[in-house]
């Protein structure tokens, strides 16, 4: 299964980025999961907490220290964030099959959830079984992921 033809995708954060922590960078390969992903900067809808917000950025990012990533700049503004509110979580996004037809694109539902839960349990399962389940790296800098 390629990442692209998934309804799902979750990843660890790991320590995120930006000051305020807000920012998920994904290797290349995974940042197929979003159809937006074309040329080097986009936009895409996530919905969280309740609300849509339809423009946050999707980025290609390089740097000499690493391989090509993509960052998502997650919400921020709902009364819940805080700077450790998205490190060290599991990210699921879902593709949202709802009309769409107040912004441009498809909107992501995404779900943040501590490594522990119970739900997280369950989307590994079904990655393992029923699409792909990886790393991102070797050993402790690794990060976890999963598709179906």
């Amino acid at each position: 299964m390629n990442v692209s033809d998934a309804d799902v995708f979750w990843i660890e954060t790991g320590s995120m980025q930006g000051e305020d922590r807000y920012i998920l960078e994904i290797a290349e390969h995974l940042a197929d999961f979003f159809e937006e992903k074309s040329g080097k900067e986009t936009t895409i809808a996530i919905r969280h907490q309740g609300a849509v917000w339809d423009s946050r950025d999707f980025k290609h990012h390089s740097s000499d220290h690493y391989t090509p990533q993509w960052r998502i700049f997650f919400p921020t503004a709902f009364s819940a964030f805080s700077q450790t509110y998205y490190p060290n979580k599991i990210a699921r996004f879902e593709k949202d099959t709802a009309d769409n037809t107040w912004y441009s694109g498809r909107c992501y539902n995404l779900d943040i959830r501590n490594p522990s839960h119970s739900d997280v349990d369950n989307w590994r399962t079904h990655a393992e079984s029923n699409g792909v389940l990886g790393s991102t790296g070797q050993g402790a800098q690794g990060r976890e992921y999963g598709y179906y």
